[in-house]
């Protein structure tokens, strides 16, 4: 018989201990989670307090180990009792450029052995491979360079687990975007689990890099049911299989689609999601929708308590219509935090992530191709140079933004935004004035170069805990370029409203006499003044 199990995404390092005292939305679902699910599951991303800026004396205070009984130890076993379901993921989405991150601050190695050695200080009951995620653009070699260093991975994890005293149930993660990769993959993997001589029933198999193909649930289905046939093939018995990241109408369906019995589990953070815009789950409606009090009014889960509580004090409209982080103070001194409030609609969201739900049927399109075909490429390695021989420039002035997660550049929101306001004052892109995007990967990007795979296929962003040698790098690529190209052109302005861009970028375009904005507005009519013709 099929067993199915949800572990909702929550972040449980947030700021100084314990669990419940900060966090904004997590705080509520951390103090609460346990009532509306029990026994408790959680998925923790390792790193996910990189976010947070985690202190030292902080992180201190977490793992400090008294009697070997660190703080977060504790904590867990004080809400969650010795029944909790913890899951830590590797976090390896944020390492896949591990020379951009600076973790020695929390004396951590961006490494198989590092991450694991992170990953144990939770007590986890189950762990994940570090892996390499691969999006739906990267092309057929980085996509198996990704793979193979994320099968390295699985092998470098059971081997290390040899050495550890204390023991939790590893995944091994496998990618693949349809069944050719994740047959390669599994092939490889087998191989090396024989060389090695590792037992093939010490542990279950978690799928990656499904997220992007949501869109098309068959090729997801597909994807499971041929990684079922090979766990079967290769001889893995009663490996159990996890999936990062899909709906629960989706995890119903590859149950009811599967051709064997096998324990599925997997995880995704769409409560929370949807509960930072107010939607909240109808069970009569079956979806989610805006809050609406009358869902709160016979809602048995424990969240609705509260909320009911909070209604007969006739705070509840006021606390909807608060804007993000008010604070509303009640009769008895005490405050309603609107992140609290988000928090309850958060639990409320997980009370109804329960088997009625996930085995909603979802409409497939049965004639969808489930397959993708695969394409030639030639090499392609993840590392890109501006084309400063022969550069010309297109118009006599030159702005320069910080790159956007969509690609193309020019295509993202945050782009269309500038060249759309100075298109409206006669100020038009190519004519009047060039655009050099500033990656924080790679520095200054030529407008010609936006859609080369090395451009679209990199997903990279300055944070705190991007390594001070990879900003220096950065700023010395960016001297380069403009030492040769910004005697080309009349006027110059750069647009950095990302403190960590501004950080990284504004003092070597000022030095060459680049006017730097944070704002908008600013930028527009200064370009308006300057440029029109």
């Amino acid at each position: 018989m099929n067993q199915i199990n949800f572990y909702p995404v929550v972040h449980l390092l947030t700021g100084p201990p314990g669990l419940e005292r900060n966090g904004g939305i997590w705080k509520i679902i951390k103090k609460y989670i346990n009532r509306v699910q029990n026994p408790t599951f959680l998925m923790v991303q390792a790193l996910h307090f990189t976010t947070y800026q985690l202190g030292e004396k902080a992180w201190d205070g977490w793992f400090y180990s008294y009697n070997c009984n660190p703080q977060i130890k504790k904590e867990l076993k004080r809400l969650y009792g010795e029944e909790l379901q913890l899951f830590i993921d590797s976090g390896g989405f944020q390492l896949l450029y591990n020379d951009t991150i600076d973790l020695s601050k929390w004396d951590i190695n961006a490494d198989a052995e590092g991450i694991l050695d992170l990953q144990l200080k939770f007590n986890p009951t189950s762990i994940a491979s570090l892996d390499y995620p691969i999006n739906n653009g990267l092309s057929e070699n980085l996509a198996k360079d990704r793979m193979l260093k994320s099968i390295d991975n699985c092998i470098a994890l059971l081997e290390l687990l040899k050495n550890k005293k204390q023991k939790s149930f590893p995944f091994l993660v496998v990618h693949g975007r349809n069944p050719e990769e994740i047959s390669y993959y599994m092939k490889k993997l087998n191989s090396e689990l024989v060389k090695n001589k590792l037992n093939k029933e010490s542990f279950g198999i978690a799928l990656g890099s499904q997220v992007p193909l949501s869109s098309n649930p068959n090729i997801i289905i597909n994807n499971v049911k041929n990684l079922n046939r090979l766990i079967t093939k290769f001889k893995m018995e009663n490996v159990p299989i996890h999936i990062f990241g899909i709906g629960d109408s989706l995890a119903g369906e590859i149950i009811r689609n599967a051709d064997n019995n096998f324990k599925l589990s997997y995880d995704n953070s769409t409560y929370v999601q949807n509960a930072l815009r107010s939607k909240m789950y109808s069970p009569h409606l079956k979806k989610y929708s805006n809050f609406d009090h009358s869902l709160i009014s016979k809602c048995p889960c424990y969240a609705c308590e509260i909320l009911r509580q909070i209604e007969r004090e006739k705070l509840l409209h006021k606390l909807t219509q608060a804007p993000a982080y008010s604070r509303i103070i009640r009769k008895d001194g005490s405050q309603l935090i609107k992140s609290d409030f988000l928090g309850l609609i958060a639990l409320h969201n997980l009370f109804w992530t329960d088997d009625r739900q996930k085995l909603i049927p979802q409409k497939i399109d049965k004639k969808n191709d489930i397959k993708i075909p695969s394409k030639k490429s030639k090499q392609i390695k993840n590392v890109y140079h501006f084309p400063l021989t022969g550069f010309t420039p297109r118009s006599k002035n030159v702005l320069f933004l910080q790159c956007s997660k969509k690609k193309p550049y020019s295509s993202s929101k945050s782009h269309k935004i500038i060249i759309n306001e100075l298109r409206k004052n006669n100020l038009f892109f190519n004519k009047h004035f060039d655009i050099i995007t500033l990656s924080g990967l790679y520095g200054p990007v030529h407008w010609n170069d936006e859609e080369k795979e090395e451009i679209l296929n990199y997903d990279y962003k300055l944070s705190n805990i991007t390594s001070v040698d990879h900003i220096e790098k950065i700023r010395f690529v960016t001297s380069q370029v403009l030492n040769v190209i910004k005697r080309k052109y009349v006027k110059s302005y750069g647009l950095l409203p990302n403190k960590h861009y501004e950080k990284a970028f504004s003092k070597t375009l000022k030095n060459f006499g680049v006017e730097v904005f944070r704002d908008n507005n600013e930028l527009v009519n200064k370009m308006i003044k300057d440029c029109r013709i």
